[in-house]
């Protein structure tokens, strides 16, 4: 039985051509064998009995549509069976049992001496002359003359890129290759032969192509399309999703249009009320801890409204006296508060009242007058002390002022001088070679000699 060859023109739509013969014959020959065929047996080509091509890889990727997808090879519409690229949405090749564009025969094999050359030619294909099937025979095996390896003349979908084709069928060729006009993307090639640059991209032109995802104002997903839940997503110079402006409600981070997160709470306050605000689940803030601080009434968790101040003023606070009053947010303000005793508790000079000074170390008042009683030496500040006998402050230093003549302002062997008010070494203290430290004025050999001047 002859084989029938379905030649198709590039661009019709070849409705009554369809089906393979070669396929059809060997099918005949298998169903003969094996009596009656099953009504809804799969062919070769991935149509069934009944005409009807079936679909190849996910479930959104239809064979014939003309749209190379998913795993399909090719996909040449209602071209697919008459071109390089079979009904399946596979490409054609020699020895794959389809007598496809540019073969003459195929045996499903690529065993010389059998009939159908392993060029899917006849066996005489290659000898100069044009004998039974063959369209040309130039006597050669150079692919890309004007007669091809199977002695067929050479047309687009053969998948041999033939003079004044710039392609033919699948191809890897980088849109980069073009130069300048583009920078990212694969061609491909349409079914008339020439490269198709509708899958190439070039970052920075406005327009979506290539392997981009965005190109500056053109996006084609947002923040919550990428399983973000707020925000504005942007496009980097690089034509990648900038994901910097989406937010994810949740993750402890104020991100997107979230104004908190979590315990993250940014500048989020009741401020000027009173209380304490959080985070609501959707990432807004929850005032219903605050209080309307400014009615002149203490509303919890309010310390203080205007006026409205806790019973005993500063005492109530810790303190001796002073004016305590209410701040901005309704939280007392002590600052005008002091403490007038020794060994009162401070945190700095303004916690103790009028001369009396805070020791950072001890955190209490003390005194920096000498002569002022006192129960130990943290009541004495600085370089003072307590004289223990009369309990008042004094100092160890020579030539500090004292007065009324009083020898229990200078600490220890120390007296009051008579005539200068100054602390000063009696008769045998040391004296150095300084006379002046002496309460009569003269040291000798390192020692005061004589008595109060």
């Amino acid at each position: 039985m002859a084989k029938v060859r379905c030649t198709a023109l590039l661009g019709a739509w070849l409705a009554a051509c369809s089906g393979n013969p070669v396929e059809a014959v060997e099918s005949s020959a298998a169903d003969s064998s094996a009596g009656s065929a099953p009504t809804s047996a799969a062919t070769d080509d991935g149509s069934d009995a009944s005409g009807t091509s079936e679909t190849t890889g996910a479930s959104d990727m239809v064979c014939g549509d003309g749209v190379k997808e998913g795993t399909e090879e090719c996909d040449f519409g209602p071209l697919n069976g008459t071109e390089q690229c079979r009904d399946n949405c596979v490409l054609n090749v020699c020895g794959d049992s389809y007598e496809g564009p540019g073969e003459l025969c195929d045996d499903g094999n690529l065993v010389p001496g059998d009939g159908c050359s392993p060029s899917c030619g006849p066996d005489t294909c290659g000898n100069g002359t044009v004998e039974g099937r063959e369209e040309c025979d130039d006597g050669n095996r150079d692919p890309n003359d004007e007669c091809t390896l199977a002695c067929t003349d050479p047309v687009c979908g053969d998948g041999i890129v033939n003079p004044n084709e710039e392609c033919d069928g699948a191809t890897d060729v980088e849109c980069s290759s073009f130069g300048l006009m583009f920078d990212s993307g694969t061609l491909s090639c349409t079914i008339t032969c020439g490269f198709d640059t509708s899958g190439c991209g070039m970052c920075g032109d406005g327009v979506i192509g290539g392997t981009e995802v965005c190109d500056g104002a053109a996006l084609e997903e947002t923040c919550v399309t990428l399983d973000y839940d707020s925000g504005a997503l942007a496009c980097s110079n690089t034509c990648t999703h900038d994901i910097g402006g989406c937010g994810l409600c949740g993750n402890a981070v104020i991100d997107g249009t979230e104004v908190c997160d979590g315990l993250a709470l940014g500048a989020g306050s009741c401020a000027p009320d009173a209380g304490a605000v959080s985070c609501a689940p959707n990432c807004t803030l929850d005032l219903t801890g605050c209080t309307p601080c400014g009615n002149g009434v203490i509303d919890a968790p309010e310390q203080c409204d205007g006026n409205a101040l806790p019973g005993g003023g500063c005492f109530s606070q810790g303190y001796d006296q002073g004016t305590l009053v209410c701040a901005e947010g309704c939280t007392l303000d002590p600052s005008g508060c002091c403490n007038e005793g020794l060994d009162d508790p401070c945190v700095n000079n303004d916690d103790c009242c009028g001369a009396l000074d805070c020791d950072a170390g001890a955190q209490q008042c003390c005194t920096t007058v000498i002569g002022i009683a006192c129960g130990d030496s943290d009541d004495c500040c600085g370089a003072l002390d307590c004289e223990m006998g009369p309990g008042v402050c004094c100092t160890s230093i020579v030539g500090v002022a004292c007065t009324n003549n009083d020898d229990d302002q200078c600490c220890g062997a120390l007296e009051c001088d008579n005539q200068g008010a100054r602390c000063c070494q009696p008769s045998g203290g040391p004296c150095g070679v300084s006379n002046s430290a002496c309460c009569s004025n003269s040291c000798v050999n390192g020692s005061c000699v004589g008595g109060d001047a």
